[in-house]
């Protein structure tokens, strides 16, 4: 036996703690020789399914009223401190087109008091700059050392006279941290950083959505045009100052299950910060057992969702909390940003059938591109079941022989006019019930507001209309405008009337909710593949209608109603795709006239006898819509030529045709040639019109229905036919079909509270 040579270097105090093994020669060799087998690798994870985010809100305590109130109000000055410095740092640059890059600006150009903030705010940046690349140098040489590989370190740019990229250097997540760590708040008394006043998790969301903020606010400008919009309202604004309300404060949940400690902190209450926090109030929020609070408000939520749907999420499902502090009287509220697994589409639906016919596209279609490919598969389809099935590898014919669809075009008389391929009759969604409620909800408001309107605040903007007639631009001087700011103010924050305003949007929002819902389950039962909405950009700001209609037109919510029918027939499996209705209502779909696009060149509408030339500013290049080729038909030369006219007046709800009367049971194919004028419901009509803006293969033919039904509103049943009720001899109009509708419900539940008295021996309840 041979003892291994000692390592050179050793010293005795080295080898007493690290004692050394004795081993056998043939031992070592034998060793040597063998080779470790190669380690099984790991199996991979299974990817996880696809998620959607859904937001449930619920209603807190009022005793956590206190302390969401002190976190929403510093917040408010972290997210206006933030908003401060990346102005200021704006403001000393302008944009150089030749240079493509911002450029610093004059002192001159900017005023000494705005061009002392700016360097300010530049300086401050240019340390936590210089301090930031001194610590990304040094980890960069430590990685080096450790392995052995030259690392360059992502340094930034200090902002100097040149502003290359300077957004980018400022939105630099780890930079905007940093420095509003360190910034003072100049509001505040100790002049103490308003990011040290808060939770580290709560103000650093604060930096977040800041950030998130101006990035989606530099993409909407690259994206916007001032010609034309690009899809937007208007020019878009960089994020701006809170002013008056408090701010909902972000949390991230991390599956920790517990709101933070607020003790050590010094938070105040009220406005003017002169009420601390106290100690009962911050043990109150700490010892809020949100963990069951967040189930049993999900639990309520998906008590009622089939099992098909989604699984029931609990708080562990919870990606993000907001906590929006009480106003108008209301508790606050918890908001819950929920990730759940998307739900497989349901067997039979139209997008399982496309993802099992065509798995290669399915899979290769990009979120984006998307819809555009559901719009190609739409312009093939003529919506004609023939009597032979064409070949299983035809193209797409097996969604025209296998599914119907639906066109819905939104009013504002009517909600909207829901037209089907399947030879049902148009569905006309009346809104006498939701333009009644509206009316009486915004005369309380309307009364309210002129109650507590002074007469100082009468007479400064009896003073600015009056200077406005003069000159357009005219403008108070600055303390009047100051004074009528103020007193609007105090107005605006009466508890009553933001009770008010809260009711009606309330309101407005579960109206939304089930027209989208509605149209969502009769599409399911009708096997729709897809539902197509026109929606026209800009088409409230350039409404010109009459204040009566204007106001109902703007009363409506169709962006809400599109976005929630969207996210409704997603989840059945049905496409949704939007296109633009101009000329939907003065075409006739049953003559099949051309539909042109509203911004092309001298567009000539004739109607009848008589000729209309539409003159626009804007180009057909300028409307998204129209890229699409199959979007829209081409105009002809000399104008397209209208078979009708809409009715004015009493008769606006009808589309008058001047060409063949179909027969007495409405076959349109086996119409009569005599040219006796006919009718056709007005919002069928438009409905028609919309799907051939993205089907131009559809017309009309003797499987479609030309009828129409009228649907009322009834807050405890929903939408129903309204034939029954106007069928009766009494009853002739809509508003009396609602009341007769209303009265019978009423007569059926006071029965049925009857009934249950009499069964459990309780007193009897003669109205609810």
């Amino acid at each position: 036996m041979k003892k291994a040579a000692l390592p050179s270097g050793d010293t005795s105090k080295s080898l007493a703690r690290k004692p050394v093994k004795v081993v056998s020669a043939k031992r070592s060799e034998s060793a040597a020789k063998t080779v470790k087998p190669a380690k099984t690798p790991k199996p991979k994870k299974a990817p996880k399914p696809p998620q959607i985010y859904r937001t449930q809100k619920a209603n807190l305590p009022f005793e956590l009223a206190p302390a969401i109130a002190a976190l929403s109000r510093h917040a408010r000055d972290l997210h206006n401190t933030t908003v401060y410095a990346t102005r200021q740092i704006r403001y000393a640059f302008a944009w150089d087109k030749d240079a493509k890059e911002s450029l610093s600006r004059d002192d001159a150009e900017m005023g000494k008091e705005l061009a002392a903030s700016s360097q300010l705010s530049i300086l401050r940046f240019n340390q936590q700059i210089d301090a930031l690349n001194v610590e990304r140098a040094a980890k960069a040489n430590m990685k080096a050392k450790e392995t052995a590989e030259v690392a360059e370190p992502k340094l930034i740019t200090r902002i100097e006279s040149s502003g290359r990229r300077l957004e980018s250097r400022i939105l630099d997540m780890t930079l905007l941290e940093r420095a509003m760590k360190a910034w003072p708040d100049d509001l505040a008394l100790d002049k103490a950083p308003a990011f040290s006043k808060l939770p580290f998790l709560i103000a650093r969301n604060v930096v977040k959505d800041i950030r998130s903020a101006h990035a989606a606010w530099l993409a909407a400008l690259k994206v916007w045009s001032p010609t034309t919009g690009k899809g937007l309202a208007g020019q878009p604004k960089a994020p701006g100052y809170r002013k008056s309300s408090g701010l909902a404060v972000s949390l991230d949940w991390a599956n920790k299950a517990k709101l933070p400690d607020l003790s050590a902190l010094e938070l105040f209450v009220d406005e003017d910060k002169g009420v601390k926090l106290t100690a009962e109030q911050a043990k109150a929020f700490r010892d809020f057992d949100i963990k069951a609070f967040a189930d049993q408000a999900l639990a309520r939520r998906w008590a009622d969702k089939p099992s098909w749907l989604a699984a029931r999420p609990t708080h562990m499902d919870v990606a993000m909390l907001r906590l929006v502090p009480a106003r108008g009287g209301q508790p606050p509220r918890l908001e819950m940003i929920v990730a759940i697994d998307k739900p497989k589409t349901p067997a039979g639906s139209f997008m399982a059938s496309l993802e099992s016919r065509h798995p290669a596209l399915w899979l290769a279609a990009k979120p984006d591109a998307f819809d555009g490919w559901i719009a190609q598969i739409m312009a093939e389809q003529d919506w004609v079941k023939k009597k032979t099935p064409p070949a299983i590898g035809f193209d797409y014919a097996w969604v025209s022989q296998n599914h119907s669809a639906a066109f819905v075009d939104f009013g504002v008389t009517n909600l909207a006019g829901v037209a089907w391929t399947d030879g049902s009759k148009t569905a006309v969604l009346t809104g006498t019930d939701f333009h009644s409620r509206m009316d009486r909800l915004d005369g309380r408001i309307d009364r309210r507001v002129a109650t507590l309107t002074t007469v100082e605040q009468r007479e400064l903007q009896a003073k600015l209309s009056k200077l406005r007639e003069a000159d357009p631009k005219a403008k108070l001087s600055q303390a009047e405008r100051s004074k009528l700011k103020g007193l609007s103010k105090l107005v605006h924050q009466d508890l009553g009337l933001m009770a008010m305003r809260k009711r009606r949007a309330d309101f407005v929002k579960d109206r939304a909710h089930r027209l989208a819902d509605w149209i969502a389950q009769a599409a399911l039962s009708k096997k729709v593949a897809v539902v197509i909405v026109g929606r026209n950009i800009g088409w409230k700001q350039e409404s010109n209608m009459g204040s009566e209609r204007n106001r109902k037109f703007h009363s409506i919510p169709h962006g809400l109603m599109i976005q929630l029918l969207r996210e409704k027939l997603a989840v059945l499996g049905i496409a949704l795709l939007e296109t633009e209705e101009s000329y939907t209502s003065k075409m006739s779909f049953l003559d099949s006239d051309p539909l042109p696009v509203y911004g092309s060149k001298s567009t000539k509408v004739k109607e009848g006898n008589k000729e209309k030339e539409n003159k626009t500013t804007n180009e057909r290049d300028d409307n998204p819509f129209a890229r699409n080729p199959a979007a829209s038909h081409a105009a002809p030369a000399d104008g397209p030529k209208a078979s009708g006219v809409r009715g004015a007046g009493r008769d606006r709800n009808w589309f008058f045709r001047q060409g063949p009367k179909p027969a007495p049971d409405h076959n349109m194919a086996k119409a009569k040639a005599a040219p006796i004028r006919s009718k056709i419901h007005a919002d069928a009509n438009g409905a028609f019109n919309s799907g051939r803006k993205i089907c131009p293969l559809f017309k009309a033919h003797d499987r479609l229905s030309p009828k129409h039904e009228l649907w009322g509103f009834s807050p405890r049943g929903g939408f129903f036919p309204l034939s029954p009720f106007l069928k009766r001899g009494p009853v002739k109009s809509v508003a009396a079909a609602l009341k007769a509708k209303a009265a019978k419900e009423r007569k059926l539940a006071s029965k049925n509270s009857i009934k249950v008295a009499e069964a459990v021996g309780g007193p009897r309840l003669e109205s609810l």
